[in-house]
């Protein structure tokens, strides 16, 4: 055990044993053939009402002579000890299987260096200012792109509704 950290193993141990039934799904049909169904339902149709929201696509018919990806759901259980858990779903594009200079050019997502939030927290310090955290949950779907890209969903969601 570490010896900075003496209560760490026994918080692991404990969220873990509060929450030791809740394991994430690996695939679609997994989620749909558990106890828990009613969540991820819900938890998709929540992604999904985002992406439309958002204006992220928009539906077309399967284009004959262009490369489409296809899609996974990714779930997760988010629990926090003391805390009913959260069931998230994402969509996401199996973009691995685009090749480099013909589907796309580059490859960029905006990250900052910890050194950075450093020196904006110093300065809100020294200037007296409020510091704000957000949590946006569909931050990734505001992203401008140059090419287009055709992703194709295997399932029809609309009957949950």
């Amino acid at each position: 055990m570490p010896k900075q950290f003496p209560d760490h193993v026994v918080y692991v141990s404990t969220l873990g044993h509060e929450y030791r039934d809740l394991r994430d799904p690996t695939i679609f049909s997994d989620a749909m053939s558990r106890s828990d169904k009613l969540e991820w339902q819900a938890a998709i149709q929540d992604e999904l009402k985002s992406i439309e929201a958002n204006g992220t696509w928009e539906l077309v018919d399967r284009p004959v002579h262009e490369k489409v990806i296809d899609s996974k759901w990714v779930f997760k259980i988010k629990a926090s000890e003391g805390k009913e858990p959260k069931y998230k779903a994402r969509l996401v594009a199996r973009g691995f299987r685009q090749e480099p200079g013909v589907h796309f050019q580059e490859t960029f997502a905006p990250v900052v260096r910890k050194e950075t939030l450093r020196l904006l927290f110093a300065l809100a310090v020294k200037y007296d200012l409020d510091i704000f955290h957000l949590d946006v949950k569909t931050a990734f779907l505001n992203g401008d792109l140059k090419e287009t890209i055709f992703m194709t969903a295997r399932r029809n969601y609309s009957s949950w509704k």
